[in-house]
C-alpha cells in the first residue's frame, strides 16, 4: 500500500462514518445545541475582551464587523453537530475543513445559498497530516517505518489552511485515534507511541492554526455507555462525578484521558498556550449508545513563540475500548 493508498483507505473509513450519520440531524440535536451554545459563548467573550482592549482588525473594520472573529471548524463532516447559521451571526468569517467531499457537500446543501457562498471550504484535507505514512502492515513494519510515522504524526503539516482566531476540533481527535486503533493491534509494541503521536500532533496542529491571542476549542467524546452503562441513566447533576470516576478508573477511549488532555493544552506543556478551561461533560445519544462529551477551551499567547506544541510525554495512552 502506497502513501496515497493509505490516505484513500483512511478517507474511505471516514466516508463510511459520515454516510452512516448523514440522516441523523435530529439525533444530534442536543449535542448540536451544546456545541453551538459553547461556540457562541466563546465569540461573545472574545468580543467583550476585544472591546475592552480597543482591538480592531483592518479587514474587519472595512467589513463593518469589527466585533467578531474568524472561525475554523476541523472535521465538520455532515455538519450535524454545528448550527452554522447561528454561528454565522457570531463570527466574521467561517472556514470548514474535512477529508470527505461528499459529507461537506451534504453540509453545504442544507444551508441558505448566500451563507453557503460565504463559507470557505477546505476539502479534501487529511487533518491528521500523517495518514500517508501510517505503516501498511503493522506486523512487518520496521522500527524506521514507525519512527517516521510517529515523527510526522507528532508534527502534522496542513499547509492549505490559514490560521484563524477561533479553531474548533469537532469530535475529530477520537476519529483520528480510532483510525490508528483500527489498523494497529493494541498488543503491538509501537501502538501506544502511534496513538500518542496522533493525539499530541492534533493538539499541536490546533495550536499552530490558532492566531496569537486566539482560542482553541477541543471537543471530544471520551467514554461511552458500552463501558459505562450508567451514562444513560444518571441525572445531569450526577454526570460530572460519574465521568470523573470513570476516568480515574481508566475507563476512557484510548488516548483520551480528559485530565491528560487538559494538561497537554496548558502553559506547562505548550508555550503557545496562555491558559485553559474545562467544560462539560454533556451527553450525546446516538442510537442505543450514549457518549460523554467534553470541551477544552485554551487561549493562545498574544505573541507567537517558536514553532512548538505539546510534546509527547508518553502518558495515559490506553483506556477503554473505542
Amino acid at each position: 500500500m502506497t502513501g496515497s493508498e493509505s490516505i484513500t483507505s483512511s478517507a474511505r473509513i471516514q466516508r463510511q462514518r459520515n454516510e452512516r450519520t448523514r440522516d441523523d440531524w435530529d439525533q444530534f440535536a442536543q449535542h448540536r445545541q451544546q456545541v453551538t451554545h459553547l461556540l457562541t459563548q466563546v465569540a461573545g467573550q472574545r468580543r467583550a475582551a476585544n472591546e475592552v482592549a480597543g482591538y480592531q482588525d483592518a479587514d474587519k473594520k472595512d467589513s463593518g464587523r469589527v466585533d467578531s472573529d474568524s472561525l475554523l471548524i476541523l472535521g465538520v463532516g455532515n455538519g450535524n453537530d454545528i448550527d452554522l447559521p447561528t454561528l454565522d451571526a457570531a463570527y466574521w468569517s467561517i472556514t470548514v475543513a474535512d477529508i470527505d467531499p461528499d459529507a461537506i457537500t451534504r453540509c453545504m446543501s442544507r444551508l441558505p445559498h448566500p451563507l453557503a457562498q460565504r463559507i470557505t471550504v477546505k476539502c479534501p484535507v487529511d487533518l491528521s497530516g500523517a495518514l500517508h505514512s501510517l505503516p501498511r502492515d503493522a506486523a512487518t513494519a520496521s522500527d524506521a517505518d514507525w519512527d517516521r510515522f510517529i515523527q510526522i504524526a507528532a508534527n502534522p503539516k496542513v499547509d492549505s489552511i490559514e490560521p484563524c482566531d477561533v479553531v474548533v476540533s469537532a469530535c475529530l481527535v477520537s476519529q483520528l485515534i480510532d483510525t490508528v486503533v483500527g489498523r494497529v493491534p493494541a498488543s503491538h509494541p509501537r501502538f501506544a507511541d502511534a496513538v500518542l503521536a496522533i493525539r499530541d500532533g492534533h493538539l499541536n496542529l490546533l495550536a499552530r492554526l490558532t492566531r496569537p491571542g486566539g482560542t482553541i476549542v477541543l471537543i471530544t467524546d471520551v467514554v461511552s455507555s458500552d463501558t459505562l452503562p450508567d451514562l444513560a441513566r444518571v441525572s445531569p447533576a450526577q454526570l460530572p462525578m460519574l465521568v470523573r470516576t470513570a476516568i480515574e478508573a481508566r475507563n476512557f477511549f484510548t488516548g483520551l484521558n480528559a485530565a491528560v488532555l487538559m494538561h497537554r493544552l496548558s502553559p506547562a506543556v505548550c508555550d503557545r498556550i496562555a491558559g485553559s478551561q474545562f467544560h462539560g461533560p454533556w451527553r450525546w445519544q446516538m442510537g442505543h449508545r450514549v457518549y460523554a462529551v467534553i470541551a477544552l477551551i485554551a487561549q493562545t499567547v498574544s505573541a507567537a513563540p517558536s514553532d512548538s506544541g505539546p510534546e509527547n510525554d508518553g502518558v495515559d495512552a490506553d483506556g477503554g475500548p473505542h
